[in-house]
């Protein structure tokens, strides 16, 4: 420690500034991670309603999993149901949606319109069976893609930030015409 000190640099400055692993100073390590806005990202939890849900109509409805729900942009049907994961080391489940509609699928509100951060960012692991997958955050329903997927057979790690400001929604939604089908898991929006 003195040779920490006659520089003028504690070993607790150094970890907070990450050039050092050090968690057992005040505010250092878990504390000080970034805080993921989205609630259930894996879908570990179900709604009340349980682990599977349809929903036909325009607009929102009920979703499997607690913390979402489906939003249809488009008059379609729109199913959501919890499976375990099949991604090498994965949280325990997985969020499956298939919609046959364009720019329908599942979103989660943050917080209310008009509030919330003024920058964010996401993480969404994605495997895309049929169709093309949007991805977004943003201010209520000024929220468009930033990041999309279509790599089919294959667990893709889909990042983006937000296309509007304050950051208080989150979709993930079908993209183009036809049948969506897919799986998203570990989904993460953090404050930029």
């Amino acid at each position: 420690m003195k040779l920490f000190r006659s520089v003028g640099v504690s070993v607790c400055a150094l970890a907070a500034a990450g050039t050092l692993a050090v968690t057992s100073c005040p505010g250092v390590g878990a504390a000080n991670a970034p805080h993921n806005l989205v609630k259930n990202g894996s879908c570990a939890q179900a709604s009340p309603s349980g682990s599977y849900g349809s929903f036909t109509g325009n607009y929102d409805g009920p979703s499997s999993f607690a913390d979402w729900e489906v939003f249809n942009n488009t008059t379609a049907t729109t199913t959501t149901d919890i499976l375990p994961s099949s991604r090498p080391h994965p949280p325990a489940t997985m969020c499956h949606v298939v919609t046959y509609g364009t720019n329908n699928g599942v979103d989660q509100v943050i917080s209310s319109f008009n509030t919330g951060p003024s920058a964010a960012t996401f993480s969404v692991w994605v495997y895309v069976v049929q169709g093309e997958v949007g991805i977004g955050a943003g201010n209520g329903g000024d929220t468009g893609f930033t990041a999309l997927d279509d790599t089919p057979g294959k667990w893709v790690d889909v990042t983006g930030t937000q296309s509007a400001s304050p950051v208080n929604n989150f979709i993930v939604y079908s993209f183009g015409s036809g049948v969506s089908d897919f799986y998203f898991e570990s989904a993460t929006l953090t404050k930029a």
